[in-house]
């Protein structure tokens, strides 16, 4: 898909379907751009309650933890090599790599919801598969779980795309949680689920309304578990 077209596409699933890409750069306002939030939210929301019920249809019937829940990353590709990992349950967690051992261990603290986010601070990942672990007792972790960073190729062609989308987007003064939908509307069209919740996680500043969102993605990833808090 030619970045024209894969633009168009994007900006119609947050709504802005009247405005084409050859007028984007000299017609559109701030003000087009706002009333079609609710629109985004509906339809990334119904893509990720779809996401959530593959996820519980999919689950190979294997031991879980009573109360461990993770959202993103979570056996999937994934493009942001500096990941936001979001989960419930047990607040000690670690990386690894079969080629490089452990790269981090962490305790969180959770917030609201008994979610915890934590960044990865380290050096960015490279392409290749990683085991997100949890840990009753360090050293030995007592769960993990997987997920792919995505090769260079791809990952240089839609950093690409994203930065011509925020330029786009920011040059017509769309505010943070506008773009922040765009972003994720991205991803969805590109099948990275777990992109498109770290995106949604990610806001600084976040409205009512989105907090109400990242609220309901929670109780729909995690309809067990939301309750539930295990550490220690």
């Amino acid at each position: 898909m030619n970045l024209h077209k894969l633009l168009r596409t994007c900006l119609n699933l947050v709504g802005i379907a009247a405005v084409s890409i050859s007028t984007l750069s000299t017609t559109a306002t701030a003000q087009s751009l706002q009333p079609p939030v609710p629109l985004a939210r509906q339809q990334i929301w119904s893509f990720l309650r779809r996401e959530a019920e593959d996820r519980r249809e999919s689950r190979n019937g294997g031991p879980r933890i009573p109360g461990q829940c993770e959202l993103t990353p979570r056996d999937q590709l994934v493009w942001n090599r500096t990941p936001l990992f979001i989960w419930q349950g047990l607040n000690r967690v670690g990386l690894s790599s079969p080629n490089q051992g452990i790269l981090w261990q962490e305790t969180a603290t959770a917030g609201e919801e008994q979610v915890y986010r934590v960044a990865h601070s380290g050096a960015p990942l490279e392409a290749g598969t990683y085991d997100w672990q949890f840990f009753m007792i360090a050293p030995t972790h007592v769960y993990a779980t997987s997920f792919e960073i995505m090769d260079d190729e791809a990952y240089e062609r839609i950093a690409a795309e994203l930065e011509t989308l925020q330029a786009d987007l920011e040059a017509e003064g769309a505010d943070a949680e506008t773009i922040v939908l765009a972003r994720a509307a991205y991803f969805i069209q590109q099948e990275l689920a777990s992109d498109a919740l770290q995106e949604l996680f990610s806001v600084s500043n976040p409205s009512e309304e989105m907090l109400e969102g990242q609220a309901e993605l929670v109780q729909i990833f995690c309809p067990q578990e939301k309750t539930g808090k295990r550490s220690n």
